[in-house]
């Protein structure tokens, strides 16, 4: 078994070296486009200007290790559907022969319903298709409407930091945050991500209506397993009791209320304080230790 290694001085290190050291840096091996979701990188939109076109907005690409940049909006042509509607793949293509990486569209089958199948060759030397968006060719279709494209790019995202919440990345023009950048912040021992104009939490230390907003808490994690206060649940607020009966719907009143030994009895606005006896006896039919309400 031979060992290799590189990039290193004096050292002849290939394309095919270079493009499997560059994806392996990347989340998507495959490549994708430099930019996060909702960003307007490599995006197609139709151009009701021209017959059934569309353009590629300016933006960068890794494609499988390879780096492709598109300087300004560009047009590509697509074909109509005479008969029936077409789904067509906006692709980069990578031709490592050619020593290229060119926008195309790469047609789909008319009246399948179902875009073309990218037979993109896995191997490091073949052929590659990143694809960018889906476009349905509409039949006698004049231009594309911009209900008819949709957007696939993936994109290759950005690395998880670690840091404080003092040396954390500010963003600078040269190094701009991005929408998602997430790391792990050890002086607080959360993960965080970067919203657009804050830092904020993925892992929060603390219960408040922001973090649990519906749903049943279980009881294995402390909660009563039901999405509001009925009979038989303790109530955990303090507030006045309400119903009828022995300890209305067993909740416990405001504890500063209840002296020792006392549990409020019920009735509408709390009802009074009822001792609790544990028997010491044996009067029939209870038995030693039952718990009597007077």
């Amino acid at each position: 078994m031979a060992e290799t290694s590189w990039p290193f001085d004096s050292q002849t290190s290939t394309e095919n070296d270079w493009t499997y050291l560059m994806r392996h840096l990347t989340a998507m091996p495959g490549g994708g486009v430099v930019g996060t979701a909702g960003s307007t990188a490599l995006q197609v939109t139709a151009d009701s200007s021209s017959p059934v076109n569309v353009k590629l907005a300016a933006g960068y690409a890794l494609v499988r290790g390879h780096m492709y940049y598109n300087s300004a909006s560009l047009q590509i042509n697509l074909t109509s559907a005479a008969v029936s509607d077409r789904i067509d793949s906006i692709v980069l293509k990578l031709d490592p022969t050619a020593n290229t990486i060119t926008a195309i569209k790469v047609d789909g089958t008319a009246g399948s319903g179902v875009g073309p199948s990218l037979t993109s060759n896995q191997t490091d030397t073949g052929v590659y298709y990143l694809e960018l968006a889906q476009v349905k060719v509409s039949a006698s279709a004049t231009t594309v409407s911009p209900s008819n494209v949709t957007d696939t790019r993936p994109f290759i995202g950005t690395k998880v930091g670690s840091w404080t919440t003092t040396t954390r990345p500010t963003g600078t023009t040269q190094f701009p945050l991005v929408l998602g950048q997430i790391g792990y912040n050890s002086a607080l021992s959360v993960l965080e991500v970067w919203n657009g104009s804050a830092w904020i939490s993925v892992t929060p230390n603390a219960l408040d209506a922001s973090v649990i907003t519906s749903g049943k808490l279980v009881i294995a994690r402390g909660g009563t397993n039901a999405s509001a206060i009925t009979s038989g649940l303790v109530r955990s607020d303090g507030l006045t009791l309400t119903g009828a009966g022995t300890v209305a719907a067993s909740e416990i009143s405001d504890p500063t209320n209840i002296t020792a030994g006392k549990i409020r009895a019920g009735g509408s606005s709390g009802g009074v304080a009822t001792t609790i006896f544990v028997q010491s006896a044996t009067p029939t039919p209870n038995a030693v230790g039952d718990l009597w309400f007077w």
